[in-house]
């Protein structure tokens, strides 16, 4: 890996970001996509990668709202089916390696912690349409030349725009923040940083091949959340609406990234919240 160009896009991103930042703290050739292509040009993406030759693709450019894919599905679509279809299309044709980033969206929610092998059962717009990304990605990429990362609610980073970044701003900014939750419902959070880690394993022992779900191993009820906020005397404003609440209980397992990458967390969700909340503070 230490030789190979690496090419991610929608590396501005709050994910993408953070994995620039560390594979970069770990001197790997990382180049990003140019910020103004759009991966619904399927000549536009064929240009730059062809022209770039990348050996690996991590493809993370998608429209995640759930919210915002609901209200324009058709959006979603063109940019999370037909977009990966160009990606692994020019990946293809320079015979790059394909890093595809799917979600545990992808499952159907329930009490049981949620394996690579669990149903699959998307509940949403945006489930459905990173899903059908996937069987873009396995129809047209070499099984062998194909890694599917499935992470769960990644918050932090210095682009942080997940529903726990949201909360705390709003304590400083006195913006409110619609939560589309059920409190007693357990969520897995984890930091973006230990999505980054588990990618850097998963090239460094070349597990292309494979699919991992990425999380931090201990869901928790949100009024848990919410309650680690106000210990450090945050107190967001939200407007709840439980009954929204599309993702149920989501318990997300990562035994099978530890057991055969040894991936362990570099960053625990107490300390995430901790980091978040200090970068306020400065």
């Amino acid at each position: 890996m230490k030789n190979k160009l690496i090419y991610i896009n929608g590396a501005n991103g709050g994910l993408g970001s953070d994995i620039c930042d560390y594979f970069k703290e770990k001197n790997l050739d990382v180049i990003e996509s140019s910020p103004f292509i759009d991966i619904t040009d399927n000549d536009a993406v064929s240009k730059e990668i062809k022209e770039l030759r990348p050996d690996i693709i991590i493809h993370l450019a998608a429209m995640v709202g759930t919210k915002d894919c609901e209200e324009v599905p058709e959006q979603a679509i063109e940019t999370n089916v037909k977009g990966t279809y160009n990606v692994a299309m020019a990946a293809k044709k320079v015979n790059a390696k394909f890093v595809y980033f799917s979600t545990t969206a992808i499952f159907k929610p329930g009490v049981e912690p949620i394996l690579e092998t669990s149903s699959i059962g998307p509940h949403t717009i945006y489930g459905k349409t990173k899903y059908w990304g996937e069987e873009i990605a396995k129809t047209y990429i070499p099984k062998n030349d194909l890694l599917i990362v499935r992470p769960c609610f990644g918050f932090g980073g210095r682009t942080d725009v997940s529903m726990l970044g949201a909360l705390i701003r709003s304590h400083y900014t006195k913006k409110w923040v619609n939560l589309l939750l059920d409190m007693n419902n357990k969520k897995d959070y984890t930091h973006v940083r230990n999505i980054s880690h588990a990618l850097y394993l998963m090239l460094e022992k070349d597990a292309f091949g494979e699919e991992y779900n990425v999380s931090h191993g201990s869901a928790i009820p949100y009024k848990d959340i919410i309650q680690k906020l106000h210990d450090h005397k945050i107190y967001p404003l939200f407007k709840n609406f439980p009954e929204l609440d599309y993702m149920g209980n989501h318990v997300v397992s990562n035994e099978k990234i530890k057991k055969e990458l040894g991936y362990k967390n570099l960053i625990s969700l107490d300390k995430g919240i901790e980091m978040i909340i200090n970068s306020y503070k400065k």
